[in-house]
């Protein structure tokens, strides 16, 4: 559970607001108007921090000015290419002084004034980054004679932080034997699109990136757009002697609505450089559609949902993953398209509810094949709870969670508003202690090889949400520890079950009711599942018989009656796994009934 909040923060949509540049090397930390973000060392960003020069690091070094500058750690390593440059670049080979040589980088924005471009000179055998000044409209090094691959992106509008538009330009290999002076000119930059079948469905939010290995190490370079920054590029010619590529990502959407609405995520990767067509068409062949519902858990959101899809390029094995998000309907549905060859995606949720949230993530990547459908839901039942494990050398630490949904492979934070829980840990029968930590524990236990049971009781009174509102849960497992126990954290089994609610989380009564149940993680070989449900928070219990699938998935139906409820139905599960291990789980309210 810490990971995954370090997970949530990471993609909250306020973390990528003011972060419309970064370039793969040197970075600069500035704080302007309340926003914390990233620039280039000697960019209009870092001016506008009032950043000055700093001395560079020596190969397998890092180092940090006063000024917060963070030199990255480089290796050495040899790559030779031949120079080239991009189109809308002008190169002016002058005299220098012997032994070193002076870059200057100019830019001319889209509007046709001078600016200092944004920018990364990198030496491409020892991956140092060269030191850039900023003199007015440009930006100079002084270098030793050899090959650098220079990175560049040109800014136009009043704003730094939020330019009207980003022109990229790469040059994979720029040969220095003497003083030399780059000019990019953004107005001979095309502009970076997408094309969707769908007029309607405007851009939402882009990225364009370049990423190449230097000296072992791989480096990312890219501008996010949306509706009030386009994105333009120069093309450049293509290298195929080291890792190098060009990504473009695009989410396209027409407005949010409860009744429905067509959405794309697209990824177009080009290997080798910049192509020299920017506007890449969508082939309907090509894209896979999810018909996507998004729940609240019974209380309204406060404003849209925020959804992110994840993408990795497979056909780009050196590169990370990069984000694409863009507002929804919660409640309400939506039609997306996705690219299918070449891409994997990994989604998450984060909706508003007053001044809390709800957040839920995919906690795999998914590949779709092109032409297939999928239906997928979000916040949805039944609630239910799960715990991971971290059995070190003196400790475990336990991390709760009351209020997983009922979809497979999903991780949701429900955070600790409006709750309390109690976390017992019993070592061959004995009790080793209790906390009373919301949804955390952490217990001195030999590393050695026991028994272990551990028992869990949360009361929840969120106000984000109607459901899981009271949950007791006990495990059995055998566990030896090893090392930090953070680094042996581990899902114990647990039991989801899912159907088809309405878009607040119900499922209507007087009549018979499908649940599908899985149990994970997957591969866990859990067997003897049993199954009760309560119409009065635990009162009364009734037996619902469940019938097996396949292997760790069961389906039971559940006759709901028409009057005599409260409004919500109570799960309770009890199963054992291949190792031995038992699990029992009770959840009040762990979906509504109409």
């Amino acid at each position: 559970m810490r990971k995954n909040h370090a997970t949530m923060r990471q993609h909250r949509p306020a973390m990528w607001r003011n972060r419309r540049v970064r370039l793969g090397g040197v970075l600069v930390a500035a704080t302007v108007a309340g926003a914390s973000l990233l620039s280039p060392a000697g960019g209009a960003a870092a001016r506008a921090a009032g950043a000055t020069g700093g001395a560079p690091p020596r190969p397998g070094t890092v180092t940090a000015d006063p000024n917060g500058r963070h030199l990255a750690t480089r290796s050495a390593g040899a790559l030779d290419r031949p120079y080239h440059l991009a189109r809308g670049v002008a190169a002016e080979p002058r005299a220098g002084s012997a032994g070193r040589h002076t870059v200057t980088i100019r830019g001319v924005d889209r509007d046709g004034a001078a600016t200092a471009p944004e920018a990364e000179l990198i030496e491409l055998s020892s991956g140092v980054a060269a030191p850039l000044a900023w003199t007015g409209t440009a930006l100079t090094a002084t270098v030793a004679p050899g090959d650098y691959t220079l990175t560049a992106a040109v800014l136009t509008g009043p704003d730094p932080f939020n330019p009207t538009d980003i022109t990229l330009y790469a040059e994979p290999t720029l040969r220095v034997t003497g003083d030399l002076s780059v000019t990019i000119d953004a107005r001979t930059a095309q502009p970076v699109r997408a094309e969707v079948p769908v007029p309607t469905a405007a851009r939402v939010t882009d990225r364009a990136a370049v990423v190449q290995r230097v000296a072992g190490q791989v480096l990312t370079s890219y501008a996010n757009g949306d509706a009030d920054t386009t994105l333009h590029a120069l093309p450049s010619r293509t290298t195929a002697t080291r890792d190098y590529a060009f990504l473009y990502m695009a989410a396209h959407a027409e407005p949010p609505a409860a009744a429905g609405s067509r959405a794309y995520y697209l990824g177009f990767p080009t290997l080798g450089g910049i192509p020299r067509t920017l506007t890449f068409a969508v082939a309907a062949g090509g894209l896979a559609t999810v018909h996507a519902r998004y729940l609240s858990q019974g209380v309204p959101p406060s404003g849209p949902g925020n959804r992110n899809e994840l993408i990795a390029f497979d056909t780009v094995p050196f590169t990370g993953v990069f984000g694409l998000e863009r507002p929804v309907a919660v409640p309400g549905t939506a039609t997306e398209y996705f690219t299918a060859t070449g891409v994997r995606w990994r989604g998450n949720l984060f909706t508003p509810v007053g001044t809390h949230a709800l957040y839920e993530e995919q906690t795999a990547f998914r590949a779709f094949t092109p032409g297939a459908a999928t239906t997928e839901s979000w916040n949805a039942p039944a609630f239910g709870p799960s715990v991971q494990v971290g059995h070190g050398a003196g400790s475990l630490v336990v991390f709760a969670n009351p209020a997983q949904t009922g979809q497979p492979g999903r991780d949701a934070l429900p955070g600790t508003e409006g709750a309390s829980s109690t976390i017992r840990l019993f070592r061959n029968n004995s009790l080793v202690g209790q906390s009373t930590q919301p949804l955390y524990g952490e217990f001195a236990v030999p590393a050695t090889a026991a028994d272990f049971r551990l028992e869990l009781t949360v009361s929840r009174t969120p106000t984000a949400s109607r459901y899981a509102t009271r949950t007791t849960a006990r495990w059995s497992f055998r566990s030896s520890g090893t090392g930090d126990p953070l680094d042996q954290l581990r899902q114990l089994p647990h039991i989801r079950a899912t159907g088809a609610f309405d878009l607040t989380g119900r499922a209507p009564g007087g009549s018979a009711f499908p649940l599908d149940i899985t149990a994970e993680p997957s591969g866990a070989s859990v067997s003897g599942l049993t199954a009760q449900v309560t119409y009065n928070d635990g009162a009364s219990w009734t037996a619902v018989g469940v019938t097996p699938t396949a292997a760790g998935r069961w389906r039971a139906t559940v006759n709901h009656p028409r009057t005599g409820h409260n409004g919500y139905v109570g799960l309770r599960f009890t199963a054992t796994d291949g190792t031995g291990s038992t699990l029992t789980h009770t959840t009040l309210r762990a979906y509504g009934l109409s």
